[in-house]
């Protein structure tokens, strides 16, 4: 089995709608989330997880807050990028305008 990163991004403006949509609308997309998680847990190594506001670390030292629109990451086992991408497709994330997901294979390296 291979494994994949999934990472889930969102505009600013998915964002901003994210948090101007009322509880009750909130409510329903989290359950969507959770319920595509449960029903596709077995093929999952990591599952959702959520991130903030990155730092960017610089050769010279220098640390600064960077914004970005990464929304969360999960890691994925699947037989094939096919059958990963497969199994996005029914991912609830994309429901949101201006969200989408991004799907890179994790390569195995020895040191």
């Amino acid at each position: 089995m291979k494994k994949f990163l999934i990472v889930y991004w969102g505009d600013a403006e998915s964002m901003k709608e994210w948090q101007n949509a009322s509880e009750e609308d909130q409510q329903k997309e989290i359950e969507a989330r959770g319920k595509w998680m449960t029903e596709n847990e077995s093929s999952f190594v990591d599952q959702w997880n959520p991130v903030g506001v990155n730092t960017r670390v610089h050769n010279s030292g220098e640390v600064t807050a960077q914004s970005n629109e990464i929304c969360g990451y999960s890691v994925l086992s699947a037989e094939s990028k096919e059958n990963a991408l497969e199994l996005l497709k029914s991912n609830p994330h994309t429901i949101q305008p201006g969200a989408y997901i991004e799907l890179m294979e994790i390569m195995e390296m020895e040191m």
